[in-house]
């Protein structure tokens, strides 16, 4: 089910993170600064190509800054490293952690030992709705579409999850999907918008924790 608003508490900094919890972090990008000096030499790259250059910058700043209050170290020297799939990550695995923006709104999911995903979306008009849903949603969740009256709504619900589960294995949309156990998924509303954590493995049963920042940077 969707949380709801009196789920997210307000925190400045990170509490401690006990191996059985993931921290959700929720903060609307308007209210981030871009701290560029944070950035190390391939994110500032990344933000020179960017469009638009702030969202990065942005997100990456509140993301250095819980990982590095996590780890005990500054914002610059968070080891980010890519994936072989592109997807970002620390160095050893450390933390685990993903984040995902839409509409002006970022999420961060962080874990001490569970990989995770995330994924927001804003939901907007799809002249192919069905088509996408046939070619990538699997049989239980066309089937969902399906039994919904394929409702849009519904659509970027479905969609949420199947990107934070994608995320957290870390393949991309048309990466793998195991057959066996895939991730755990929980869903989430965030300022009217649809989103939803993954994690792994799905035997796991973590304690979710909601914080919206209301910190500085």
């Amino acid at each position: 089910m969707p949380t709801k608003p009196t789920e997210w508490r307000l925190r400045a900094e990170p509490p401690p993170l006990p191996a059985d919890e993931i921290h959700v972090w929720h903060a609307r990008l308007a209210d981030l600064p871009c701290r560029r000096d944070w950035l190390d030499d391939a994110e500032r790259a990344r933000l020179d190509a960017a469009t638009p250059t702030s969202d990065f910058c942005t997100s990456r700043s509140l993301l250095r800054y819980l990982l590095g209050y996590y780890l005990d170290c500054t914002p610059q020297a968070v080891p980010i490293v890519l994936e072989p799939g592109g997807k970002p990550a620390l160095r050893a695995n450390v933390l685990h952690f993903n984040l995902s923006h839409a509409g002006g709104q970022l999420l961060i999911a962080v874990a001490r030992d569970l990989p995770l995903g995330i994924d927001c979306e804003s939901p907007r008009p799809l002249r192919h709705a069905a088509r996408i849903a046939r070619r990538l949603f699997d049989a239980d969740e066309h089937r969902a579409w399906e039994a919904g009256g394929r409702d849009l709504a519904h659509f970027f619900r479905l969609w949420t999850a199947l990107e934070a589960r994608q995320k957290c294995l870390g393949g991309g949309l048309f990466g793998q999907r195991p057959n066996d156990m895939p991730p755990a998924c929980r869903t989430f509303d965030v300022a009217g918008l649809p989103a939803c954590l993954a994690w792994q493995p799905a035997s796991r049963r973590p304690r979710v924790c909601l914080w919206r920042w209301n910190g500085k940077l």
